[in-house]
């Protein structure tokens, strides 16, 4: 029975230990497992550190980019916003300039139509003088108006008037652009009714051509000291003046061949040449375009009024939709005359 029992007992140990020899191996396999896992994930860990260090500094090399990128912009934006400060100056000074523009204009108005109507008076009391002294104009040459130094003239203009129109003439030179009123050359032969009378009757290349022919030989003709188409009249039983010769030869037959527009145009420059005193400069007188005749000094002061209240209407119009518009540059143009003479005094100051 002993034999017996010391066999199972045996038996049982063996077991034991097998099955304890299992449990350990388990348990040994297991740590492995969890050391292994531990390692996997701190090696895991440490990746997605790296990664998300990787991920940071690429995100920081794209953030400096942009900021280098924006560097210009920003330069740009501040000169922009000096631009705009420096506009935004000057527009106010634009604007007070122009209010006071405007408040001179007003009062230039004021000043204009009373000298306008100084000067038509003195006019006036000069015409009235001159019909007194028998020295009004005669039905063919027109009344001169001394522009340059010339003589032979019969009677005389108020000293102030004359200085006046000399004045209005430099003024009239130093403005730019087409206009009705401005200065005319006097005496100087004009070359466009010669090329209208050549085109009606030639073809258009030699009308050129022809045209300038034609009026170079009429230009020589007109500086020749040996042509005087003038011939000498009785005016009024005693006095005697010299006038244009219209049964003149050469002008006859200019005027048969070529038309009434060379014709006119020689006949003007004869006279203007007469007038003036021709001595080889042409001398320079105010002149009404639209109407084709020498102007008065009532045509361009009220020329100048009307030009004046233009501007004064176009301005207001403009500082009242003046909101975001900028001025860069204000021109001004400007006519002052100013004469004195013994017993008169005109004086005019005119803002453009």
């Amino acid at each position: 029975m002993a034999g017996g029992h010391d066999e199972a007992s045996d038996a049982l140990d063996k077991r034991l230990k097998l099955v304890a020899s299992k449990v350990n191996s388990k348990i040994f396999f297991h740590k492995d497992v969890v050391v292994e896992y531990m390692d996997m994930k701190s090696i895991l860990g440490d990746i997605a550190e790296e990664k998300k260090k990787v991920e940071q500094e690429r995100h920081r090399a794209v953030v400096v980019q942009r900021v280098e990128n924006l560097a210009p912009v920003q330069v740009e934006l501040m000169a922009a916003k000096g631009e705009l400060a420096a506009a935004k100056e000057e527009l106010a000074g634009a604007r007070e300039q122009l209010t006071q523009r405007s408040q001179e204009l007003d009062e230039k108005d004021e000043e204009l139509a009373a000298l306008m109507v100084r000067l038509q008076k003195m006019e006036a009391r000069n015409n009235h003088t001159e019909q007194q002294n028998g020295t009004g104009p005669d039905p063919v040459q027109l009344q001169p108006t001394r522009v340059q130094q010339f003589s032979g003239h019969c009677g005389s203009r108020d000293t102030a008037l004359e200085v006046l129109r000399e004045k209005l003439i430099k003024g009239f030179m130093e403005l730019e652009g087409a206009r009705n009123f401005g200065v005319k050359e006097m005496g100087k032969l004009n070359e466009k009714p010669f090329q209208a009378a050549c085109a009606v009757t030639l073809p258009p290349k030699e009308a050129e051509l022809a045209a300038s022919e034609l009026y170079s030989t009429w230009e020589k003709l007109l500086n020749k000291p040996s042509w005087k188409p003038f011939k000498v009249v009785a005016v009024g039983g005693d006095c005697l003046n010299e006038v244009i010769d219209v049964d003149d030869e050469k002008l006859q037959e200019l005027r048969r061949e070529w038309g009434e527009g060379p014709y006119k145009c020689v006949v003007d420059a004869l006279m203007e040449r007469k007038e003036y005193n021709f001595n080889g400069a042409f001398p320079y007188d105010l002149w009404n375009y639209k109407e084709g005749r020498k102007a008065t000094l009532g045509d361009v002061i009220e020329y100048l009024i009307d030009q004046v209240k233009q501007l004064t209407v176009a301005r207001r119009r403009k500082s009242r939709g003046y909101n975001v518009r900028v001025i860069t540059r204000i021109s001004i143009c400007s006519l002052r005359l100013s004469v004195t003479a013994p017993g008169s005094s005109i004086s005019l100051s005119l803002v453009i």
